[in-house]
């Protein structure tokens, strides 16, 4: 491991450490997930403190086999409230899917598992859109509603699924819909803004979502999702306190054509390059997690610095 990995290293570990000194057992799933694979990558996929979250978030699943936020929710703010059991899109893609997937990868988590959140996420219902498909954000018919498109919600489905597929998962209609939400996001993507909206054609979303989005199209729609990490990774974000998350969750990315290192090439990638400048910003994040739900904070906080753990 390099310096630059170690730095991130040593954050991350202060991050676990900090979670687990606070966690009271009601971190949720999201939380618990990005521990297990924070501790999986730092301490090793066969560490006890691995095995636990990863069967924490077992035994946390909802009926339908999906997980969610455990708490009523009106997604959309227009009276229909989403039970605690509600199974949500980005839960199953990102906050529990990715970190099951990398599991997986390691050899710790069954395929089974992987491949049920692969099937789960075809079987969501999808809103109506010109072009493309587009996931919808829950399983409840109310959150699938036209006008309700979530845009890094369904991009963040394609890369779940570009991932698992990469790994020999895969279900039928599965690449017709990872072509369907690339072409879906790149609609809806604002040249001018190098940005996206949030919801339908509604106001930009705020940088962490960005960060999301921009991850999830790299691999499927790559020169936009590279001018898209490119103006995130360049660019600080003062005013608000969420916008360390876009830039730790972007150090990882892979390089790729125009993404290595200007002055040494590869190994070295142009985002991990680009992360040095935002190390600072990671330990005043995790020293004084902003906002609501200071677990998941430090969660999130502990995964991505795992994952940039990895860069030369």
């Amino acid at each position: 491991m390099g310096t630059r990995g170690t730095a991130w290293k040593t954050r991350a570990t202060t991050a676990i450490t900090r979670f687990r000194a606070a966690d009271d057992g009601t971190a949720g799933a999201y939380a618990y997930a990005s521990m297990a694979e924070a501790c999986g990558r730092v301490y090793g996929w066969g560490h006890t403190w691995t095995t636990t979250y990863f069967n924490t978030v077992y035994n946390l699943r909802n009926p339908d086999g999906g997980w969610g936020l455990s708490r009523a929710y009106d997604a959309f703010g227009d009276g229909s409230v989403n039970d605690p059991q509600t199974t949500y899109t980005v839960t199953l893609a990102d906050h529990v899917g990715m970190p099951l997937l990398a599991g997986y990868q390691a050899g710790v988590v069954p395929k089974a598992r992987v491949q049920g959140i692969v099937d789960m996420l075809m079987a969501m219902p999808r809103v109506p859109v010109d072009r493309g498909q587009c996931v919808a954000y829950s399983t409840r018919a109310d959150d699938a509603q036209p006008g309700y498109e979530v845009h890094n919600v369904s991009a963040g489905v394609g890369y779940f699924l570009h991932r698992a597929g990469a790994l020999g998962l895969g279900a039928t209609g599965m690449h017709r819909l990872i072509t369907d939400i690339s072409i879906h996001q790149v609609d809806a993507y604002r040249t001018a803004d190098i940005w996206w909206p949030y919801l339908a054609d509604g106001p930009n979303q705020d940088p962490d979502h960005q960060a999301y989005s921009a991850q999830s199209m790299y691999p499927i729609a790559y020169w936009v999702g590279r001018e898209a990490i490119y103006k995130l990774m360049t660019t600080a974000y003062p005013d608000d306190p969420m916008s360390p998350l876009a830039h730790m969750r972007l150090v990882s990315t892979p390089g790729g054509v125009a993404s290595w290192s200007r002055t040494h090439g590869s190994p070295i990638t142009l985002w991990g390059e680009l992360g040095d400048q935002w190390l600072a910003e990671a330990s005043a994040f995790i020293t004084n997690p902003p906002g609501g739900y200071p677990l998941t904070r430090l969660a999130q906080a502990a995964l991505f610095c795992a994952r940039n753990s990895g860069v030369s």
